[in-house]
């Protein structure tokens, strides 16, 4: 068994903003996420992040949910900070990255990808040693 995190697909016309869900499944064969952080690498020259909000599986998400975006990174942190009320404990949706599309003279499909580093944690903080991760993609057609 593994914690499953995958990143969505999306497709737009240049200018179109479009959101790109990040899911987590088999959460609770992996007794519950109590923390986790990672990293997505995206092309700037034709995507540019509007926002990162997190998903409905997260609880509390004011105080245990953060990201950023810069220089074609995506970094996500999440801790439950009860260490017990607020653990991930369904399957679903973690994050919505809702991206801008840059212009493009054919259409192109750029990927959304998990770069090297982060850990995922269960709600006894151990380390979840099995995580799949699936990357995504971003396809921008000027029609």
């Amino acid at each position: 068994a593994s914690l499953k995190v995958t990143v969505g697909t999306a497709n737009g016309k240049p200018g179109d903003t479009v959101t790109v869900p990040v899911t987590f499944a088999d959460v609770a064969k992996m007794k519950n996420v109590g923390t986790c952080n990672f990293y997505l690498g995206y092309d700037a020259s034709l995507l540019e992040v509007v926002s990162v909000d997190a998903g409905p599986i997260v609880k509390n998400a004011a105080v245990n949910f953060s990201s950023s975006a810069s220089n074609g990174t995506i970094s996500f942190l999440f801790l439950d900070n009860t260490i017990t009320d607020e653990l991930i404990t369904a399957d679903g949706v973690f994050a919505n990255i809702k991206f801008k599309l840059k212009s493009v003279t054919a259409k192109t499909t750029t990927p959304v990808t998990f770069k090297d580093g982060g850990a995922f944690g269960d709600g006894t903080m151990s380390k979840i040693a099995s995580v799949t991760k699936t990357n995504g993609s971003v396809t921008i057609d000027p029609g």
